[in-house]
C-alpha cells in the first residue's frame, strides 16, 4: 500500500517529513502510562499519577526543607518532560536543532541517573533515592538513633505502624516507579515501551535518520537553470525531450506539454542531489526541517527556464536539431521555440537558406523586389516578431 503523505507548508513549499522510528508514538505511549499510574499503583497517598510527580521533580518549592536537594531545584525531570512535550505537542517538523537538543538533554539526563545513591551525596537528582527516616523510640519514649532509607516510605517498618502492604523490595534498592519511567531500558509497568532516557536517545536519531518529500512552488533567491539540471534525475528528463520526437513539431518545442509533464513528475534524488536540491527548495536553513530529501517535484518552472534546460540538454546531444525527420527531405528539423525573445532558435538563416549577403540583399529577386531578408535573419519567423512587439 503506498504510503500516505501528510504535506505541510514551508517557504511557500510543501514539505512531508518522514521519521524513521516511532518516538512519538513512544513518548504518547510513556505519557499515558504515567498519567495512568494512580496513587494506588504508586503506594502513595497525596499524588495523583505518576505523570504528576515527574512533572513536579526537582521544583524547588515542593522540596523539603531538610532535603540535601534543597536549592537546586531546576535539575529534574520535568527539564525533559517539557522539552519533548513541547517538541511533539508543538512542533510541525524536526529540525537538526531539535536533534542537537536531543542529545544534548538526554546526556544531561544521564548524568542524573545514580545521583544520590551514596548517602554522603551532596544532591539526590535520581527519584529512586529519595530519602526517608524511620524513627523509633526506645523506654521513656526517648528517641533511638533514626534509620534512613531510600525509595520510597511505605517499608515494613511503616506499614506494620500505619497498615497497607509494604512496596516492592527492589523499590527501595534503586528501582522504584519514578526511576523505572525515566530510566528503565525495557518495558515495566511504569515504563512502556521503555524508559524516557530510552526514547530521547531514539528520537535523536530516528531525527537525524528523516526523509522528505519536497513539492517545490517557490524557488530559491539566486538559482539558475545549471543549478537545476546538476541534480541527476532532472538532468535525464531534459535529455529525454532532446531525443524523444514526441516533444517536438516541425522543429517547435512543446513547451507546453514538457512543462506540464515536468511539473507532474516526481523525481527520485541521490546523495549527490542533496546539497543542490536544499539550496532549491530553500532548506538549508539552520531551522529548516531536517531529513534526506527523497523526492522532489518543481512547479514553480516557468517557461524561461524549461527553454533553457532544453536547450542544455541539445548543447550535452551536441545538437541544433529536433529527433524528429522531415519526410520529405529525409533530414532533421532544426529545433526552435516561440515562448520566449531569447531562447533557443537554431532555424536556419536567410544567409544559410537563400543566399543573401550584406552585398546582395539589396538586389531585387526575381519579382522585382528587394530582398525582404537581412542575412541573419530567421526563416518564417517575421510573424513571431510582430507578436513581440
Amino acid at each position: 500500500m503506498p504510503e500516505k503523505k501528510n504535506f505541510k507548508p514551508y517557504n511557500g513549499n510543501q514539505i512531508n517529513q518522514t521519521t524513521k522510528g516511532n518516538f512519538v508514538d513512544d513518548f504518547n505511549t510513556w505519557r499515558t502510562t504515567c498519567q495512568n499510574a494512580g496513587a494506588g499503583a504508586l503506594k502513595v497517598k497525596h499524588i495523583t499519577s505518576l505523570y504528576e510527580m515527574l512533572k513536579n521533580h526537582m521544583t524547588e518549592d515542593l522540596i523539603r526543607d531538610n532535603s540535601r536537594n534543597k536549592g537546586k531545584g531546576g535539575e529534574g525531570a520535568q527539564n525533559f518532560i517539557e522539552i519533548i512535550e513541547d517538541m511533539i505537542d508543538g512542533v510541525d517538523m524536526f529540525t537538526d536543532a531539535h536533534a542537537d537538543m536531543l542529545v544534548l538533554y538526554s546526556k544531561s539526563l544521564e548524568e542524573i541517573k545514580g545521583k544520590g545513591k551514596g548517602l554522603d551525596d551532596e544532591e539526590a537528582f535520581d527519584p529512586a533515592f529519595i530519602v526517608f527516616t524511620e524513627q523509633e523510640y526506645g523506654h521513656d519514649n526517648q528517641k533511638l538513633a533514626p534509620r534512613t532509607v531510600q525509595g520510597h516510605y511505605a517499608t515494613k517498618w511503616y506499614t506494620d505502624k500505619n497498615g497497607g502492604d509494604p512496596v516492592d523490595g527492589d523499590w527501595m534498592t534503586g528501582n522504584n516507579p519514578p526511576h523505572q519511567a525515566l530510566f528503565s531500558k525495557t518495558q515495566t509497568d511504569f515504563a512502556n515501551p521503555k524508559g524516557l532516557l530510552w526514547i530521547m536517545k531514539e528520537a535523536a536519531g530516528d531525527i537525524d535518520d528523516s526523509e522528505l518529500d519536497v513539492i517545490i512552488d517557490v524557488i530559491g533567491g539566486g538559482t539558475a537553470p545549471e543549478d537545476i539540471d546538476a541534480i541527476t534525475p532532472i538532468e535525464k528528463f531534459f535529455d529525454k525531450i532532446a531525443k524523444e520526437a514526441t516533444y517536438w513539431k516541425g522543429g517547435r518545442l512543446l513547451i507546453s506539454k514538457v512543462s506540464k509533464e515536468f511539473k507532474a513528475t516526481e523525481f527520485t534524488l541521490t546523495n549527490n542531489d542533496q546539497a543542490a536540491i536544499k539550496e532549491i527548495a530553500i532548506l538549508n536553513e539552520k531551522d529548516s526541517p531536517t531529513g534526506y530529501i527523497r523526492t522532489v517535484r518543481i512547479r514553480a518552472t516557468t517557461a524561461t527556464p524549461i527553454v533553457t534546460l532544453v536547450d542544455r540538454a541539445l548543447k550535452r546531444k551536441n545538437t541544433t536539431h529536433s529527433p524528429e525527420i522531415n519526410q520529405n527531405t529525409g533530414k532533421g528539423y532544426r529545433a526552435w521555440q516561440n515562448k520566449t525573445k531569447r531562447g533557443f532558435d537554431y532555424r536556419y538563416t536567410a544567409r544559410e537558406a537563400y543566399g543573401v549577403t550584406e552585398a546582395n540583399m539589396k538586389d531585387k529577386d526575381k519579382d522585382g523586389r528587394r530582398s525582404k531578408y537581412k542575412p541573419d535573419t530567421k526563416i518564417i519567423k517575421i510573424w513571431q516578431q510582430l507578436l513581440w512587439r
